[in-house]
């Protein structure tokens, strides 16, 4: 059997932005990809997010990296009131600050996972200030590919921070 997989552009609202940032409540979202980078940040919750066919419990606190050349869905197998931050990051963006593309990574380190929720956290509430939040995007990108360890998924590279 097939799955359909959807490919998403960039979201209107942030369409003339380089980057954006938004706060929300944990749902389930079949399996899709991007035209952009997006980094997601989730609160614990029952259920699993599937990036290139790697499952990931998120019964730990999970901060993922998306490219656009992977694809992920989010499972939530109960009701829950677990929020997430999402940024949205243009492709072109990514790729200057860090001179090349970049593949998906996770974390799962609970250490990491409270640095990075206060950097959305900050982030979110002064997202009007375009330099605050340029600063604290590369901070999350620095933070997530800080010590990554590559896994093999579907021909594509996923990395895995320990």
């Amino acid at each position: 059997m097939k799955q359909e997989i959807q490919i998403l552009s960039l979201p209107q609202k942030i369409r003339d932005e380089e980057i954006g940032v938004e706060r929300g409540e944990v749902y389930s979202y079949p399996i899709h990809g991007h035209l952009y980078y997006e980094i997601l940040v989730y609160e614990p919750f029952e259920g699993e997010i599937t990036v290139n066919g790697r499952r990931f419990d998120t019964s730990l606190p999970t901060a993922i990296l998306v490219s656009p050349n992977d694809f992920h869905s989010i499972s939530v197998f109960s009701s829950t009131n677990a929020s997430y931050y999402k940024w949205y990051l243009q492709r072109e963006y990514i790729e200057a600050f860090c001179n090349q593309a970049l593949g998906s990574v996770v974390t799962q380190e609970a250490h990491q996972h409270v640095l990075l929720s206060l950097l959305c956290k900050e982030a979110y509430e002064n997202q009007q200030d375009t330099s605050f939040l340029n600063t604290y995007a590369k901070a999350i990108v620095l933070s997530l590919f800080k010590s990554a360890t590559k896994i093999q998924s579907f021909g594509q590279s996923v990395l895995l921070i320990r």
